[in-house]
Parts: structure tokens; C-alpha cells; sequence
């Protein structure tokens, strides 16, 4: 829609919110309260993907009338539709057409149908006049829109056959929101499941990850600690004991004083350091025994 001018006034209300599709629904819906028979051929109206630029077909005795539908919110509709309108008019060998809009025309769009005529322009002002107060469509759920609609009809006093058609068209709407919505259900429950299956199959995989090493680690062999030898604890001696003389205590020693030999092995003792009196006695002792051999030998 690049190119095109912008509204003049945009609007936000239920008729702007409901669908392209809904938009359609709601027109056939209303022209077949003006008694018309409706064949509504436009890509909302069924599986087709091309509507050839004709939405709906109207037929009354005397009237064959061609109807293109542009819910457009935001742009304004331009002359070209007008004159491909009408070109499928007289292709069509159609008594008149419609071209209609929730939004607004261009100044060209409508001096070009009133130029060559034959071409009805409805606005959305006009055609919420005609549709009057609708309810707000919810998502997916555009029965209620239809419903609210036809209570409207209900209550201007048209006939069961009008009712009857109404009801056939939601009927078959219904059954293909229907159709999608189950077809939507089942793709997220299949993603669903094929996710889940993913994370279980991760899941397992750690799961004997864990199980394998905490199973390697239990039957590993625990190494024992080197065995530790006690060291030979060497006899103390006991101070209490004396202590025998050993072979080097043994020997003979000259007292310095006296002169004499002192004979420690004989008594097996060990040496013992004799006393100051004890000195002084061997000393006296000795000198007696030198002077009485002087006495007893002359040449001394």
C-alpha cells in the first residue's frame, strides 16, 4: 500500500478490529437481509486464494449488482479500484456495482464513480449507519460477531429465511475455524511431544553418564597406606642398678700421691675417686714405709 494517502480520520472500533474475512461475512450477512440471494465468492468465503476482484454476488429479480469489499483502516481506497470495478461490471454483464470500505475514498476515487456512474461508493461512516452497533469480535471466535449481527436482524422483523441463510454461512464458518483450530491444536501438541521426547532422551544420556562413573569410581581398588615399622626402642638402664665394669675399666693406676699400684679389677668395682683424707692417709702411709726402708737399708 505503498503510495497511498493515509485517512483523514482513522477509526477504533469493533467494525476496525474484526477481520478481513470477518468483514466480508458481516456484508454478506447484510445484504442478504435487503433480500438478496448472496453468493459470497471472495477468498474469506471459502478456500479459494483468488477472488478475481468480485467478493460478493448479489441477485434479486431484475438486479445482478457486483460487490468488492476493502477493509482498509489506515489508507484510502484510490480511483483505480473504481475503474477496475467497473471494468468487471460490464465483463460480468452486471446490472450495477458496489465498492465499499470501513475506512475512506480519495476525492478522485469519488468524482470517478460519480463520472461514470453505475458504481456505488459506501464509506465507513455510511456503512456503520447500515450495520448499526456490532459486538467486539474475539479472537478466532467470530460466530459471536455473526450472532450479534443476526439478533439485529431478528429484531428488525426479517423473515426465517434470511435467518436460515445467516445461520447456514456461520455454520460453515464455524466448521472451518473449526477445521483450523484443530489442525493448530495438533501441531502444538506434535512440537509439544517432540520436545519432550528430546529432553528425556537428554535426561537419560546424563542419567548413565552419572551412573557409569559413580559405578567405575565403587569398584576402583582403595590403595592401602604403606605399613609403618616401629622403631626398636633401646633399653634405658636403670640408675637404680650398678653398673658392672666393663673390660676397658679393668686396669691398674698409679696413685699420684703415693706412688702406689691400685688394683680395681680384683674388686670388680668400678675406679672410685678416693677423698682429700684419703689422700692425705696414703700420703702419710707412704712416707712411713719410705723412711722405714732408709733405716733398714744403709746405701739409701
Amino acid at each position: 500500500m505503498s503510495g497511498l494517502k493515509n485517512v483523514r480520520n482513522r477509526r477504533d472500533d469493533a467494525l476496525s478490529r474484526v477481520r478481513w474475512d470477518q468483514f466480508e461475512s458481516l456484508l454478506a450477512v447484510y445484504f442478504r437481509g435487503q433480500g438478496y440471494e448472496v453468493d459470497h465468492c471472495g477468498t474469506g468465503g471459502g478456500d479459494t486464494r483468488f477472488d478475481g476482484g468480485i467478493d460478493l454476488r448479489l441477485r434479486r429479480p431484475g438486479e445482478y449488482v457486483l460487490v468488492q469489499c476493502k477493509h482498509w483502516n489506515a489508507k484510502q481506497v484510490p480511483h483505480n479500484e473504481v475503474h477496475q470495478l467497473l471494468g468487471l461490471m460490464l465483463n460480468e454483464d452486471a446490472t450495477s456495482a458496489i465498492l465499499v470500505t470501513s475506512g475512506e475514498f480519495t476525492t478522485a476515487a469519488r468524482q470517478a464513480a460519480t463520472r461514470l456512474g453505475r458504481v456505488r461508493l459506501i464509506d465507513g461512516e455510511e456503512l456503520r449507519v447500515m450495520l448499526g452497533p456490532l459486538p467486539e469480535p474475539q479472537p478466532d471466535r467470530m460466530e459471536d460477531v455473526l450472532r450479534g449481527f443476526a439478533g439485529t436482524v431478528v429484531r428488525s422483523g426479517l423473515s426465517d429465511q434470511v435467518m436460515s441463510a445467516v445461520g447456514a454461512r456461520v455454520g460453515g464458518h464455524v466448521r472451518r475455524e473449526a477445521g483450523r483450530a484443530v489442525k493448530g491444536a495438533l501441531v502444538t501438541l506434535g512440537l509439544k511431544l517432540l520436545a519432550g521426547a528430546v529432553l528425556l532422551a537428554v535426561v537419560l544420556v546424563v542419567f548413565n553418564n552419572m551412573r557409569a562413573s559413580l559405578q567405575s569410581q565403587l569398584t576402583r581398588p582403595t590403595p592401602r597406606p604403606p605399613a609403618i615399622t616401629a622403631a626398636p626402642i633401646a633399653a634405658t638402664p636403670d640408675a637404680s642398678k650398678p653398673v658392672a665394669a666393663t673390660r676397658d675399666e679393668c686396669r691398674e693406676v698409679i696413685d699420684a700421691l703415693s706412688g702406689t699400684y691400685i688394683d680395681h679389677c680384683a674388686s670388680g668395682a668400678a675406679p672410685t675417686v678416693p677423698t682429700e683424707a684419703e689422700r692425705r692417709a696414703l700420703a702419710r702411709k707412704a712416707d712411713e714405709a719410705i723412711k722405714l726402708i732408709e733405716a733398714s737399708t744403709p746405701e739409701m
